[in-house]
């Protein structure tokens, strides 16, 4: 049953935005669309299953987020309509997207969600990949080699995080992305690693779901640029450990069980947050390889999509061992010496053992 947004609706929502939950309705008016475009801040339609091009076009002038992620079908002409729209725009309700509309949505200056997409075609990222700020395609399951080359091209926020794997060939076009490139792989041959070292932006590479790595694979992660999470390893070599020492970035190894001080003064040398929080104890040679961690780190801030420097800034870097339910005096000497910032939130009070 169609449940419309009237105008009257809307002057309830915008005297009292909390009386009225515009997400449950599905259809909306023109001159309601038109109404709503005064309102400030976000608004989150998703429950509209179909829009009119007159609407979207009225919808297109709001300044802020705009959630239509209830529409599972995006017409040429609304897509056309929604191309002046600057704020957030998310459709991930939508399962398939035309090559006129992906033309179109290249147009719009803010970022664009479009996480139902489960695959895409190789027009499509052609002009996607046109998008000037943010693009999120989470659902996609398969990146063909042409699409990842268009996409490499993209310069801005990208997430790729629906992905289970990649070719090297695909790596290789994604390491030229200029940005934040978000990346999920449930597994990654010592190829791809090896395609993606000395990146040109920022990559967030996400390999929670692999128990094990190689060397040569450890090797090369350390030459990402950007952040790793690694949380499904159990347990650290001291080989591994002293090549993703060489890292600089986020680090994760929250699967982390034990680690010996060998492991430990490989990783010493890592610049950037690391985070063991599946350590439940550690020894106090361990602790004293842990104080010799890089505690704060130089940052660049610079202008998007430019390599332009606006200004250089000193910030604190974080340890987290948030396992640890005790440690020893010395450990606790030597813990202190870290310049940065400790997270040892499980260890327990004096009256509690």
């Amino acid at each position: 049953m169609d449940k419309a947004i009237t105008i009257e609706k809307v002057e309830q929502f915008l005297e009292n935005p909390e009386s009225v939950d515009l997400s449950e309705f599905t259809s909306i008016s023109e001159a309601a669309a038109e109404s709503l475009i005064s309102y400030e801040d976000s608004l989150y339609l998703s429950g509209l299953k179909s829009i009119s091009v007159s609407a979207a076009e009225a919808l297109s002038r709001h300044k802020e987020t705009l959630c239509l992620s209830g529409l599972t079908e995006l017409s040429d002409l609304v897509a056309a309509a929604l191309t002046s729209y600057q704020g957030a725009l998310f459709l991930n309700g939508l399962k398939t997207l035309t090559d006129n509309a992906a033309q179109s949505l290249a147009k719009n200056k803010g970022y664009i969600y479009l996480d139902g997409l489960e695959s895409i075609t190789d027009n499509n990222a052609a002009y996607l990949s046109q998008i000037e700020s943010g693009l999120s395609l989470n659902g996609i399951k398969y990146l063909s080699d042409t699409a990842a080359k268009y996409l490499g091209n993209h310069v801005g926020f990208l997430s790729l995080n629906g992905l289970s794997t990649i070719s090297a060939s695909s790596a290789k076009s994604l390491r030229v992305h200029k940005g934040s490139l978000y990346l999920t792989l449930h597994s990654i041959s010592e190829d791809v690693a090896k395609a993606l070292e000395h990146n040109n932006g920022f990559i967030s590479l996400n390999l929670n779901l692999m128990n094990s790595i190689s060397e040569s694979i450890a090797e090369s992660l350390s030459k990402i640029n950007g952040d790793l999470y690694l949380d499904g390893l159990t347990s650290l070599t001291g080989h591994i450990a002293f090549a993703l020492g060489n890292h600089q970035g986020d680090l994760s190894l929250n699967g982390v069980k034990s680690i010996s001080e060998f492991a430990a003064s490989g990783l010493s040398r890592h610049v950037g947050d690391l985070s063991l929080n599946g350590l439940t104890s550690i020894s106090d040679a361990v602790a004293e390889s842990f104080s010799n961690l890089v505690g704060t780190a130089k940052v660049e801030i610079r202008s998007t999509g430019s390599d332009c420097v606006i200004e250089e800034s000193s910030v604190f870097l974080n340890l987290s061992l948030n396992g640890l339910t005790s440690i020893s005096d010395a450990a606790a000497v030597s813990l202190s010496k870290y310049a940065g910032i400790i997270g040892l939130n499980g260890l327990k009070s004096p009256n509690e053992f």
